[in-house]
């Protein structure tokens, strides 16, 4: 768990004002944030672009390289004041946390957004929300940098996966004009090289998208007061009415906060699916509720007996919970280099089969960092495998699989061919 004292609200009071994080001045009476605290992005991180980040107490930042990258772009400038107020009252502010993740608030570089805001834009999908990934020990292994404190001024891990936007006025014409355009890539990305919105939230904005044709990318898309024409076009973007809400608002200027938090799940209930490094090949997936397909998800640890901790998780419908012993088949899922157990189960839909079938889905966290060269790694695997047997008797021990991506898989397969029936990797 993230200390809280890394997200409390750092001010001075001054007889002038506030400081908020950062080093912005409020004047007094200026509104301070009760729930989270501002931070002012660096601009080497932002394309120059002043950015102000909205950072919900008590966050887990970089726990699932999944959370959705929420970008806001309005009329006029945000302050850290205007910034926090929206993330605040509005209640967005609550869908964030409960996402463990933040809100960058947008200001464009010049008087008017342009061609230098698409460039700032892509810096901020891609630098200020970046996996940082390092090597380790020098044995050439990579995986991701734990950085629980914000430390390094950065937020969560980019994918091209669940990027949103969301505009008021021109930074909603900024947004639907520059932005929504299947030619904004990203070099070396895993997942996907695209950098355009997965989905946008467009206030009072008359403005087409930059993206005339059907292409490789669907832009779903909720606009409130936006004309006939926009909302068609967007139709026809997606191929799929279903994809594209409009709404009207009596606020014709200025965000409407209770649309706003009304269709703030619905902006964010979709993601991106790209199979390899920089890859064109993507697809877009709803979000999976486990609540309302009745999946149990639980976390758990074990300590190995090389001292190592690692975290797993474990995926089951209420068949399985309660199904007789020996009855029910494992699936044991394993990320790639540098991605994590979320990110596995994120894209793989292993945790969705177990909705529909009776079977036991176990992702496994950060299995890389088992390397004690003294140990056979893959033994150690099998501790992990044991003790998931040992909790779940339910567990059939003649029908326990093994999928995941990259190599780990396939070495598990050629090496524990007693153990498991099937080993499918997927090599990308």
């Amino acid at each position: 768990m993230v200390k809280n004292a890394a997200f409390f609200v750092l001010f001075l009071i001054l007889t002038s004002g506030v400081v908020f994080a950062g080093g912005q001045t409020a004047t007094k009476g200026a509104y301070m944030p009760k729930n989270g605290e501002i931070r002012t992005a660096d601009p080497g991180l932002t394309g120059g672009a002043e950015v102000f980040v909205y950072v919900p107490n008590g966050i887990k930042a970089n726990s699932k390289i999944t959370e959705p990258i929420v970008m806001v772009f309005g009329d006029k400038d945000f302050t850290a004041e205007t910034a926090a107020e929206l993330a605040e009252t509005s209640g967005i502010w609550q869908k964030a946390q409960r996402e463990d993740s933040v809100i960058a608030f947008v200001n464009s570089k010049g008087a008017e957004w342009g061609a230098e805001d698409v460039i700032a834009y892509k810096a901020i999908v891609h630098d200020l929300f970046t996996d940082r990934i390092e090597k380790a020990g020098g044995n050439g292994v990579t995986w991701l940098e734990a950085d629980n404190n914000f430390s390094n001024g950065k937020y969560s891990g980019y994918r091209g996966l669940r990027q949103f936007a969301i505009g008021e006025g021109s930074g909603a014409d900024f947004i639907s004009g520059s932005l929504v355009d299947d030619s904004l890539e990203l070099p070396d990305v895993w997942g996907s090289k695209y950098a355009a919105p997965v989905g946008v939230l467009l206030f009072n904005s008359n403005v087409l998208p930059k993206q005339s044709t059907m292409g490789e990318l669907e832009y779903p898309a909720i606009i409130v007061n936006g004309n006939q024409a926009v909302v068609d076009a967007y139709k026809k973007l997606n191929g799929d009415d279903k994809r594209v809400i409009s709404l009207t608002s009596s606020k014709k200027n200025g965000f409407d906060y209770a649309a706003l938090l009304a269709q703030f799940d619905n902006l964010i209930s979709v993601r991106r699916i790209g199979l390899g490094a920089g890859s064109t090949n993507v697809t877009l997936f709803d979000v999976p509720l486990f609540e309302t397909l009745g999946i149990t998800m639980e976390e758990k640890t074990i300590t190995l007996s090389n001292g190592q901790n690692i975290m797993y998780q474990t995926f089951m419908n209420g068949n399985v919970k309660n199904a007789a012993a020996g009855s029910i088949p494992l699936i044991m899922v394993y990320h790639g280099g540098t991605d994590t157990a979320e990110f596995v189960t994120t894209v793989s839909g292993f945790p969705e089969l177990t909705g529909r079938e009776n079977v036991l889905v176990v992702a496994v966290d950060n299995h890389l960092i088992i390397s004690d060269r003294s140990l056979d790694p893959l033994y150690l695997n099998m501790e992990i495998v044991d003790k998931v047997i040992q909790d779940n008797p339910q567990i059939d021990e003649t029908r326990i699989y093994a999928s995941g991506f990259s190599l780990r898989v396939l070495i598990l397969g050629l090496t524990l061919p007693g153990v498991l029936q099937v080993s499918c990797p997927i090599i990308v």
